[in-house]
């Protein structure tokens, strides 16, 4: 706590950016936020705990300033969207933050990103996009638009090479879909690419039933928030 709270002084540029991302995502969930999948984390502190609040706060308000300086290079996709998730999930929109990390992965090439973090960057960023308050109609710049349109061509170039998907695979598409939809990003080939996916799955899952063989499914994992975004 004290080397969080005491301002630049107490956090070095030079820690690693995922350390500080685990950091950020712990106390997000631990304060009861809500995480990238819609479903609210189980707070560990009362609404009268006030001074765990005060401390969350300060926290994050010491690793802004250092994550906005901190080399590109100290990054990696993990480490942008649990960042990028952990503001969202406790409702601090930084927008300076979200862009910075924003134009970090659009740049990164593909071959280092995956389903799972570029869905955590779009679906934070589009709840930025939903905050009137930090960004309004006339707040848009084309960076903004670019993340989005860069992420959406990202998922579906992965989408496309993926074989044998994750169980999380079908929270992925559902949480890319939503935020997708959610900002006007509506390119059939995308939602071609993202379907195709939990359709082949499903053939999968489909055909090792039938067979009886042990392993060729993907046994992707649905629930309610996932249907309902899709």
């Amino acid at each position: 706590e004290d080397a969080a709270v005491t301002g630049d002084a107490g956090m070095p540029v030079d820690v690693p950016a995922q350390t500080v991302a685990m950091l950020l995502n712990s106390l997000a969930m631990g304060a009861g936020g809500v995480s990238a999948h819609g479903q609210p984390a189980k707070g560990i502190w009362e609404d009268g705990h006030s001074r765990e609040t005060r401390v969350v706060d300060r926290v994050f308000d010491a690793c802004t300033p250092v994550l906005l300086r901190m080399p590109s290079e100290s990054f990696n996709a993990q480490s942008i969207s649990t960042i990028m998730n952990a503001y969202a999930s406790a409702d601090r929109w930084h927008l300076a933050l979200f862009r910075r990390l924003g134009s970090m992965a659009v740049a990164m090439p593909v071959s280092t990103l995956a389903l799972q973090p570029v869905a955590m960057i779009v679906n934070a960023y589009s709840r930025l996009m939903q905050q009137d308050h930090v960004v309004s109609a006339w707040d848009v710049e084309e960076s903004d638009i670019l993340l989005f349109q860069g992420m959406a061509h990202t998922a579906a170039s992965l989408a496309k090479d993926i074989r044998h998907p994750q169980p999380s695979s079908a929270r992925s598409v559902a949480l890319i879909v939503n935020a997708l939809a959610k900002v006007g990003v509506t390119e059939k080939h995308v939602f071609g690419e993202l379907s195709g996916l939990l359709l082949r799955a499903q053939r999968a899952d489909a055909a090792s039933h039938v067979s009886g063989s042990d392993g060729s499914g993907s046994d992707l994992r649905y629930d309610a928030q996932a249907v309902s975004n899709i």
